[in-house]
């Protein structure tokens, strides 16, 4: 059973209902690439971040950007040989040399564009930029060619040479999508 807050359906972990909740379909994956999620405060609470997937099953850090009580630290990151994967642009070739870090700027397409461009640490690093999205279905409405953080993560694993751990996020959004989809009536019960 998963831990659950008495007065909150959801699962603090995965923010899913249900038992079992996301949780136990959640893999460990180990990626050489080191990621650093920098999330904005606005998808702290939101269900729908795939953010939060992400960093479960990478176990990856998460720091918090924009939020009220607490001022962003950029002294939190570590930024040797890091990279960051920038909302937009056209796609960045596979490097010749994999970076050590990527940090990943989470929320929506303006607020990663806005985290990127304000913390002047970020706005120094190497940008990774990845292409167009897969035509799939989004848990939130995208522009074009946008995807969820945990796609972009699995996309970017790719172009630095890591299939294996991309693959397995991909089958973690497919999975997300699943019971999202089955909880708005789009696909039958299994």
């Amino acid at each position: 059973m998963s831990p659950r807050h008495s007065k909150d359906p959801r699962c603090p972990r995965c923010a899913f209902r249900g038992d079992p909740c996301l949780c136990p379909e959640v893999p460990r994956v180990e990626a050489q690439l080191e990621i650093v999620i920098v999330r904005h405060a606005a998808e702290i609470k939101k269900q729908s971040n795939s953010a939060r997937w992400a960093a479960l099953a990478l176990e990856c850090r998460v720091l918090d950007y924009a939020a009220t009580s607490v001022p962003f630290d950029a002294a939190a990151l570590d930024l040797r040989d890091a990279w960051l994967l920038f909302p937009g642009g056209d796609p960045t070739p596979a490097p010749a040399a994999p970076p050590r870090c990527l940090i990943v700027p989470d929320g929506t397409w303006q607020q990663a564009k806005r985290i990127a461009a304000r913390v002047p640490e970020l706005r120094r690093l190497p940008h990774l930029c990845i292409g167009a999205a897969p035509q799939e279905r989004r848990l939130r409405r995208a522009p074009e060619n946008g995807m969820s953080t945990l796609e972009a993560i699995a996309c970017a694993l790719d172009v630095c040479g890591e299939p294996v751990p991309a693959g397995q996020l991909r089958e973690l959004h497919r999975a997300v999508m699943a019971r999202v989809e089955r909880a708005r009536g789009w696909l039958p019960p299994p």
